[in-house]
């Protein structure tokens, strides 16, 4: 493979020149030109950086964008298949608005180490998409073999939503056991952003009566640590990314786990947001900012089955287990003067993590005074002191009655 050192500065976010594409680029400037003179079976690239979560995107003489992520954890690689002679424009993008940095980009005809070697497609991105179901479709027809997603029934509720019945997940190499869930409910979803980015700036869907019994199977043959519960309930879980009011402007985002009698999580954020982010993906998160941000976890008893199972398994009783992560928390925090975010943040974990049994509600709620980034919003839990005008912080843990 051929190595071409670079020096790169970012610019706008790669999805407004190129749908579907991620990171920060100049648009008007490729940062290199590979000139092939003669057609190969396939020809990769292949980008690294030391220091930044790089992107890469690749126009051949087709003028069709080709773009990839973390194809090596955060080293991405486009492959072309049946590479024509002629020009190929290559921008290197880091995300968040990263400049100034340096990375090397990596030309040949053999497939890069560390990836599946197969170029990395989306199903959605310039498909015709008329309803929920066709999204569904194309979804399915991705995954491969037909029984790996499989239900009993299909009722649209518009083109935006749909809620399928009787479904089942099956692991494609039989491996796994199957996942049983009641019913899978999709509402809001973002056709257009989904055909142009690849992925939604708007949805709803809830996954309901999850067969807990075959997914905590399935973690633990992947060493998950989920406690086996006898007689357990079903699992459901709700993520949205919706407008609140309508205001296009603005995303709230909420995620919901319940296991009744066992645990409830709670996650809502309150965000800005610009046209086109979906093009980031879940990587849209860290570069959105946001003015409130909610955490609720009311456990009851199940944190303490997952410690037991991690326990019995290193050989360590869960007592030990447990002083041991505080003390490697408050190494982490260092000094922590009385009343500071980072302390009320370490005496609410340690009032949990000291009384496992009891059922309570932990809590963290940040709410700022203007729109912030997620790095600031996140610092604030580690912060000295506060600015109270300006964002506010609630840490708590309160055993139930």
């Amino acid at each position: 493979m051929l190595e071409i050192p670079l020096a790169l500065a970012g610019g706008v976010h790669a999805g407004d020149a190129a749908p579907g594409c991620t990171g920060e680029i100049d648009p008007a400037r490729p940062d290199a030109i590979v000139a092939l003179t003669a057609p190969e079976a396939e020809l990769w690239f292949q980008a690294d950086s030391e220091s930044t979560d790089t992107t890469l995107i690749v126009v051949g003489p087709d003028g069709e964008p080709v773009c990839n992520d973390d194809y090596d954890g955060f080293s991405p690689a486009v492959g072309i298949p049946g590479a024509a002679p002629g020009d190929y424009a290559v921008w290197v993008g880091g995300y968040g608005g990263s400049a100034g940095f340096k990375a090397t980009l990596a030309v040949g005809r053999d497939v890069p180490a560390g990836g599946s070697g197969e170029p990395e497609v989306n199903p959605f991105i310039g498909q015709p998409i008329e309803s929920a179901a066709d999204a569904l479709a194309l979804m399915i027809q991705s995954l491969g073999p037909d029984e790996v997603l499989t239900y009993d029934r299909l009722e649209e509720t518009g083109p935006e939503g749909l809620v399928l019945r009787g479904v089942v997940l099956r692991d494609p190499t039989g491996e796994e056991e199957p996942v049983r869930i009641g019913r899978i409910r999709v509402s809001d979803l973002d056709r257009a952003g989904l055909s142009t980015y690849g992925t939604p700036e708007r949805f709803s869907l809830a996954l309901e009566e999850i067969a807990y019994d075959s997914l905590a199977v399935g973690a633990r043959s992947n060493e998950v640590p989920l406690p086996v519960l006898e007689g357990a309930p079903p699992l459901s879980v709700l993520f949205s990314l919706l407008p609140p009011g309508g205001d296009a402007a603005r995303r709230e985002l909420r995620f919901g786990l319940a296991l009744d009698g066992q645990i409830a999580v709670a996650l809502a954020a309150q965000m800005l947001w610009q046209e086109g982010m979906a093009a980031m993906g879940p990587m849209a998160a860290l570069a959105m900012s946001g003015n409130a941000f909610e955490v609720e976890l009311h456990d009851m008893g199940f944190l303490g089955a997952v410690l037991r199972e991690i326990a019995a398994e290193s050989g360590e009783s869960v007592d030990a287990m447990m002083a041991s992560s505080l003390d490697g928390m408050a190494d982490m925090m260092g000094e922590m003067p009385p009343g500071s975010p980072r302390a009320r943040l370490f005496e609410a974990v340690s009032a949990k993590l000291t009384d496992l049994d009891r059922a309570g509600v932990f809590r963290i709620r940040l709410a700022a005074a203007e729109p912030s980034d997620v790095e600031t919003l996140a610092g604030a839990l580690m912060a000295d002191t506060l600015d109270e005008s300006q964002l506010s912080l609630d840490v708590t843990y309160q055993p139930d009655p």
